[in-house]
């Protein structure tokens, strides 16, 4: 078990928490990190969509007015 100390800031910060009903999943995880801070989360979400790596990016061809993915090297 592991002893968390929580900051002036923290302390404002459950404030706004508390007006956003957020409080219990807070406090779920100060649990967690409580008992063992480096396990592993149990849940997560994978994320989904279309992903670009940083050095490509979208861009409108003036030829074609098609878009077309650019290298930035």
């Amino acid at each position: 078990m592991y002893k968390i100390v929580l900051t002036k800031q923290a302390g404002r910060d459950a404030v706004k928490l508390e007006r956003h009903n957020l409080k219990s999943k807070a406090m779920n995880l100060i649990r967690m990190i409580q008992t063992d801070p480096f396990a592993y989360p149990h849940a997560f979400e994978h994320l989904g969509g279309k992903m670009i790596p940083k050095n490509q990016t979208w861009t409108n061809c003036s030829e074609t007015g098609k878009m077309m993915m650019v290298r930035l090297d």
